[in-house]
């Protein structure tokens, strides 16, 4: 029973097999694959040394970690620190006071009260908010005040403050 190819009309119809084709076509079948063969990607030069770079890297990390420190009492190190002196008398030193506690009086009570108002931390507020925006830097190779201008915005903060703190 034998089939005989007949061309269709449908560009997109999918040709028939038939059993009678001959050799030829049968070869031309099996050569041409749907995925040819393609060699594996070359791969970077990087890639292909990396694990080697990484076990050299976690070697050395790991001698690192065994090579032992010098300790503050090794003999190569020379150090005038004296373990053995004595500690000086702390007596001469001033010495922190404890805090104080406000006295109970309505003075003391009237100042509470106004610092923990909402219109002092609001005024407080503006006042330093006007004086962190007054670009105040200093550098190391600033002249003499008369003459270096970058001293000038000093002047603009000495104003800021007198404005803020009349009384002061």
């Amino acid at each position: 029973m034998s089939r005989s190819k007949v061309p269709s009309s449908d560009p997109h119809s999918i040709p028939l097999l038939s059993e009678s084709q001959d050799d030829n076509e049968q070869q031309n079948c099996t050569n041409r694959s749907l995925y040819p063969p393609q060699p594996p990607p070359k791969r970077s030069l990087l890639n292909r040394y990396s694990w080697i770079v990484a076990v050299i890297l976690l070697l050395i990390f790991v001698g690192l970690l065994a090579i032992p420190k010098p300790s503050r009492h090794s003999p190569d190190i020379e150090d005038d620190y004296d373990d053995e002196a004595p500690v000086p008398d702390s007596s001469g030193i001033c010495k922190q006071l404890p805090p104080m506690d406000l006295v109970n009086d309505e003075i003391s009570r009237e100042l509470e009260k106004v610092l923990k108002s909402k219109d002092f931390l609001k005024e407080a507020t503006e006042r330093l908010s006007g004086a962190v925006q007054i670009p105040t830097e200093s550098f190391d190779d600033m002249g003499p005040v008369d003459r270096d201008p970058r001293w000038d915005i000093f002047k603009e903060f000495q104003n800021h403050l007198k404005l803020s703190y009349p009384l002061v």
